[in-house]
């Protein structure tokens, strides 16, 4: 098996946290905190070249990231990393991760070592490309009960570039963005083999986890183990800093059901913004709607924020709108 051998990704609040806890419980699996710097350091060609080879710069930046495998020594010397890169036939990046990664699975006694990094659901194909045998797990949640999480977190307004409207419109900038990475993930992970990608639904899971943990069991290729039911007897303490709270502290309780529930915490205007933005998914998804039909003036509203986002890559049903919005109509429908 290849490392990595699988990915977490998803909307960010829709339960990867809990998920890769859940899954680290087993005592075949080492899933990394999260490693945006995977996809990043590639792309901007931080100790990579163009053709995709490590160069000798990448290993002063590596060692001197804070963020790199954070939780675990692996005991790497600058001088067995260059070793590692000046082999004649030089060293590809997606070679190089992955020998980063049976190195932290050899810190944790595990075999398989997966990683969890919320964003990379906007990069299964890109991924895909550098890993094709690794397995991607997209949880997905209820956008309206993400917004609710996201509203929490984020009490003032992020420094993500989609959220420029943020404090301007809370519910309906949410709202695109969970339609935003949910759609991009799912139209990438349908080009895949069904065997490398794979589905969950957050409120399954807290619901029966023990069913669910057997089918993700069976997906990814391990036994289930019991363990994961119990995940939070593994949680380890880490405190933010600043202010000394815990980080991800809710992982720290056993799964739990309904944390969130945007029928009782969203006022019926939030909820109708919500819908107007993203109610084709909330349809998509199954998930109950409390509008019938929104108002023009809320899906009018929708509509120009949708176009926030027009710079940035987007699903193909981006330009799905329900049947009563004045967009629909004007698109021929």
């Amino acid at each position: 098996m290849t490392n990595p051998f699988a990915f977490i990704v998803g909307n960010p609040r829709s339960g990867t946290t809990l998920l890769r806890h859940i899954v680290d419980s087993h005592s075949e699996i080492a899933f990394l905190l999260e490693s945006p710097w995977f996809m990043n350091w590639a792309e901007k060609q931080i100790g990579v070249d163009a053709q995709g080879f490590v160069t000798p710069g990448l290993v002063p930046h590596l060692l001197a990231s804070r963020r790199v495998f954070r939780d675990v020594d692996l005991g790497l010397t600058a001088d067995e990393m260059q070793g590692w890169i000046e082999k004649p036939s030089g060293l590809r990046w997606e070679d190089f991760i992955s020998m980063l990664c049976d190195r932290y699975g050899s810190a944790r006694g595990k075999l398989l070592v997966g990683n969890k990094t919320p964003g990379f659901v906007r990069r299964i194909a890109a991924m895909h490309k550098l890993w094709p045998t690794a397995k991607f797990v997209h949880i997905i949640r209820d956008g309206r009960d993400v917004f609710l999480s996201a509203r929490v977190k984020w009490k003032q307004e992020p420094t993500s570039p989609q959220f420029n409207h943020w404090m301007e419109d809370q519910v309906t900038t949410a709202a695109l963005w969970w339609e935003w990475n949910v759609r991009l993930g799912r139209e990438a992970g349908r080009l895949l083999d069904a065997n490398l990608y794979y589905e969950l639904r957050y409120e399954r899971l807290v619901a029966n986890p023990e069913n669910e943990c057997m089918a993700l069991c069976k997906f990814l290729g391990v036994r289930f183990e019991d363990a994961m039911l119990r995940h939070e007897q593994q949680f380890k303490i880490r405190h933010h800093k600043d202010d000394g709270r815990v980080i991800n502290a809710r992982v720290a309780l056993p799964i739990t059901a309904g944390l969130r529930n945007w029928q009782s915490e969203m006022t019926a205007e939030e909820q109708q913004r919500f819908e107007a933005a993203a109610g084709s998914l909330l349809d998509e998804l199954a998930y109950a709607r409390h509008f019938e039909q929104c108002s023009p003036e809320s899906l009018e509203h929708a509509r120009q924020a949708r176009n926030h986002f027009e710079a940035r890559p987007l699903p193909e049903a981006w330009d799905v709108y329900p049947e009563n919005s004045t967009v629909h109509q004007t698109r021929g429908g």
